[in-house]
C-alpha cells in the first residue's frame, strides 16, 4: 500500500523504515496496554480519497473519531452496507488489472503467473500472504520447468551439424542437450564436424 501511494506521489519509500516504525509503535502500544498497531489498505486509500496527503491525517482522524464518540449511537443505525460501500469506493481504484494485462506482450507464461496471483489476491483477501505465496510458487515451478527444457535448433550443411542451444545450461538441463545432440547425430550419420553456437 505504502509503495503504491509513494509511487503516485513520486516520493521515496523505505520498507525498512516502515517496518521499524510499526514495530516501535507496537512496542509502545504493548507497554501502554493498547491495541496492536498496523496499516490498513482501506483506511489508507479512504484517507487518500478524502484528500489526505501527510502523516497528520492519522492524528486528525483520531481526534475526529474521539469527538464523535458521544454521538456514536446516532451512527449505530447506519447499515453495514454503507460502510461496505465506503470501503469499496476507496479500494476500487487500486484494483487495476492493466499492469497484469501488459504482461501479455512479454509472454504468455508471465501473463498466466501474474493473472493467477492477481485473481488469488482478490479471492483470498484479506489473506494476501497466501496469494503472494501462490504466485511465488507458480513462478518457481515455471522457472524450474523452463530451466529443464533446452531448445536445440540445428542446421546441417556439407557434413557440418550446426547446433544452437537456447535456454539455461546447467547440470540438470545438460542431459537434455546431450540427448538432443545424439539424436541429431543419429539423424545425420554423415556428420564430420559438430559446431555448437
Amino acid at each position: 500500500i505504502s509503495r503504491k501511494l509513494a509511487a503516485e506521489d513520486r516520493q521515496h519509500w523505505s520498507a525498512d523504515r516502515e517496518l521499524v516504525s510499526q514495530g516501535v509503535a507496537n512496542l509502545a502500544s504493548g507497554f501502554a496496554g493498547g491495541y496492536p498497531v498496523g496499516g490498513s489498505f482501506s483506511r489508507s486509500t479512504l484517507s487518500r480519497l478524502a484528500g489526505a496527503r501527510t502523516r497528520w491525517n492519522g492524528l486528525v482522524a483520531g481526534l475526529v473519531v474521539f469527538a464523535f464518540l458521544p454521538f456514536a449511537e446516532l451512527l449505530e443505525s447506519l447499515p453495514k452496507s454503507v460502510l461496505a460501500g465506503i470501503v469499496i469506493a476507496s479500494v476500487l481504484r487500486l484494483v487495476d488489472p492493466r499492469p497484469v494485462l501488459r504482461f501479455w506482450k512479454f509472454g504468455r507464461v508471465q501473463f498466466a503467473n501474474a493473472a493467477i496471483t492477481y485473481v488469488a489476491s482478490l479471492v483470498l483477501a484479506p489473506r494476501l500472504d497466501l496469494a503472494v505465496v501462490l504466485g511465488v510458487g507458480v513462478a518457481a515451478l515455471v522457472h524450474l520447468w523452463r530451466e529443464l527444457h533446452i531448445q536445440v535448433p540445428a542446421d546441417y550443411e556439407d557434413g557440418v551439424l550446426h547446433v544452437r542451444p537456447s535456454g539455461v545450461l546447467y547440470f540438470a538441463s545438460a542431459p537434455g542437450l546431450e540427448d538432443a545432440v545424439n539424436n541429431l547425430l543419429a539423424e545425420h550419420p554423415g556428420t564430420e564436424r559438430l559446431r555448437v553456437d
